[in-house]
């Protein structure tokens, strides 16, 4: 197939706003719209090889996957290794066990399905994972593992091959509405929704092969001001389109099509072509894999370190600047010395290199997701290892029984022996009251005459301003509480992270009063209430502040609003039990024992946070 500059021009136009989005600089907030043409210049090039091999009988899956290994394996297994390392060096217990965890599925090509399993609420309290960007790279090679097969059993009849890809093509788009309404994140990041953008740079592949007149003639009579338009068109979605935007889309379908028409129309011979293929945009372009895989980690991994020692347009300049700076390297040091077969000549020598370094790297985040393998800071600190224990519940519970983002989340802690004259308990709350779950089922647990379960759901206050989140979810939340019966618990440990509410409520007074009039109702039908107040939250995590000095100077507790001193009198005044801290923890020495992020703890900062309020056993909650 003829190099084609322009080709490489227009990756230039879809990595740089991509770079720019992640880091925050400019006005690029669709920037990643970049990935869809990525998608569509990829179906192009690799259908666009597939045929020539296929049509002159040198097609073989061997050669295919050779092929696809020399082209992506070598930059992402330096990206893998170095910012594994890196991670090894200078996370933090959890952020290095979240890193190696993901040199699992990125080593088996998985990672979409691993980041839509695992980016959820908690998400909102840390940086995303370092290799989320990998989704796409998955995406694709899944996309591959379908596509040279049909290409190769179809190859006889081209119309059934076509036929075959549009019809792929059309219920791939007909699935990604439907799971834009049902699951954004099952949208976003798997093959379905995304197939029809690989399989239009196919079918584009297939009109330039095998209908070259029309090709020639299309080139000779498409104005080129209406390339440039189109050119035009795909930069002002990049600033147009949001991360409010639902995507993909029937917006996308633009996006996809102006791409395929820019390669389809552009060449060395008109203006735009020309256009593209200025040596800094081929350059750019040339570069833009490695600089796809590095850049996301690089931004997440300096933020990390120096935020806020400086400002992030800064760490974000630097991140991008050291970004371009490794994929040089990368491209002229690694891609193409494996690309020309200066390294692993043989296809054998490569496919089995591939494959065994692969498994090493899986083998190695295996390690790393047991805490077989601990990073140099919990080598040193072993203290640290708090952040990474094994959350302790009864055999047959999980968490996720017990809370979510579903207000039907419930699971049961512990089973009274006596049927009658027990007391039951419910915990109840938001993420701060999953934190003491585990706690008290440790406390309580020899207890022979108590029932305790857990009924939390994720960032739900059980006030007004909450009641829309997660579908209407925190509003069934507080229905379900406002309709309780003593059958169910006469007894509710009520935990929520108060102040983080009160600091998004539009009117502070009314939500108050409303949870207010909620305890009211649920004490007159004979139930008790035993409400844990606000606990330390901090601006960033304590476990930062401890492992790089240079960010301590910058480290505070929040403050609490004066007026959650009123309420908690109102509701001791009504019969409401309230528990608050006898003792403060504000050093970072004290409190990165404790906490896991800004505001959730370990188990050990649950026991402790319990100690503090005064609850050390079941008898505790009969004395306040």
């Amino acid at each position: 197939m003829k190099y084609r500059p322009e080709i490489d021009g227009l990756r230039a136009i879809a990595i740089l706003p991509v770079i720019l989005f992640h880091a925050g600089i400019g006005i690029f907030g669709g920037g990643y719209v970049g990935v869809d043409i990525f998608f569509v210049i990829s179906g192009f090039l690799i259908a666009s090889l597939i045929i020539q091999d296929i049509e002159s009988n040198n097609f073989s899956i061997s050669s295919f996957y050779e092929r696809r290994a020399r082209r992506l394996l070598p930059a992402l297994i330096f990206t893998l290794i170095f910012i594994s390392s890196l991670s090894w060096l200078l996370h933090t217990p959890d952020k290095m066990r979240e890193t190696f965890q993901q040199l699992i599925s990125n080593a088996f090509f998985t990672s979409n399905f691993h980041y839509t399993l695992i980016w959820d609420y908690f998400s909102d309290w840390k940086l995303p994972p370092v290799f989320l960007n990998t989704w796409s790279l998955a995406v694709e090679e899944q996309f591959y593992l379908i596509i040279p097969l049909i290409l190769m059993l179809f190859s006889k009849n081209i119309k059934v091959t076509v036929l075959i890809i549009l019809a792929l093509t059309v219920l791939s788009i007909l699935w990604m509405n439907f799971a834009l309404e049902t699951d954004t994140k099952v949208n976003y990041y798997l093959l379905p929704s995304r197939f029809w953008e690989l399989a239009i740079g196919v079918l584009l592949a297939y009109f330039c092969y095998y209908k070259p007149s029309e090709v020639k003639k299309l080139r000779d009579n498409f104005p080129s001001w209406l390339v440039m338009l189109l050119i035009a068109s795909l930069i002002i979605f990049c600033i147009y389109f949001t991360e409010l935007t639902p995507y993909p889309s029937n917006l996308t379908i633009p996006v996809i099509l102006a791409t395929a028409v820019i390669i389809l129309i552009a060449n060395e011979n008109d203006v735009t072509g020309q256009i593209l293929s200025n040596p800094v945009l081929v350059y750019i372009g040339k570069i833009s894999y490695p600089l796809y895989l590095l850049h996301f980690p690089l931004i997440i991994f300096s933020k990390d370190l120096f935020l806020p020692f400086f400002e992030k347009w800064q760490v974000n300049f630097l991140a991008v600047l050291i970004t371009f700076l490794i994929s040089m390297f990368v491209y002229h040091f690694i891609e193409k010395n494996f690309r020309s077969k200066l390294i692993l000549k043989s296809k054998k020598a490569m496919l089995l290199t591939s494959a065994s370094s692969l498994l090493l790297i899986a083998s190695i985040g295996y390690l790393g997701h047991t805490n077989a393998i601990k990073g140099r800071l919990e080598l040193m600190n072993p203290e640290l290892s708090h952040i990474n224990e094994k959350l302790k519940l009864p055999k047959d519970v999980t968490f996720s029984q017990c809370a979510g983002q579903s207000s039907n989340k419930q699971c049961h802690l512990i089973t009274s022996s006596i049927k009658k004259n027990n007391e039951k308990f419910l915990i109840v709350g938001d993420s701060f009251a999953a934190n003491l779950m585990s706690p008290l089922w440790v406390l309580l647990k020899d207890e022979s005459n108590l029932d305790l379960k857990a009924k939390i759901t994720f960032a739900c206050s059980f006030m007004p301003s909450s009641y829309g989140r997660w579908g209407g979810e925190c509003g069934r939340a507080r229905t379900y509480l406002e309709n309780l019966t003593t059958s169910v618990a006469d007894n509710i440990i009520f935990h929520i992270n108060y102040q983080s509410y009160l600091d998004e409520s539009k009117n502070i007074d009314k939500d108050l009063n409303s949870l207010t009039l909620l305890f009211k109702n649920i004490t007159q039908k004979g139930i008790k209430i035993h409400v844990i107040g606000q606990r330390e939250t901090f601006n960033f995590s304590p476990t930062r502040a401890f492992a790089y000095p240079w960010l301590a100077p910058f480290f505070e507790v929040e403050e609490n609003s004066e007026i959650l001193e009123k309420y908690y009198e109102l509701w001791r005044d009504q019969g409401v039990s309230v528990y608050l801290k006898n003792s403060d923890i504000s050093s970072i020495d004290d409190s990165y024992l404790y906490y896991v992020d800004e505001g959730h703890m370990s188990f050990n900062g649950g026991v402790n946070f319990l100690k503090r309020v005064g609850i050390q056993g079941l008898e505790d909650f009969s004395k306040n």
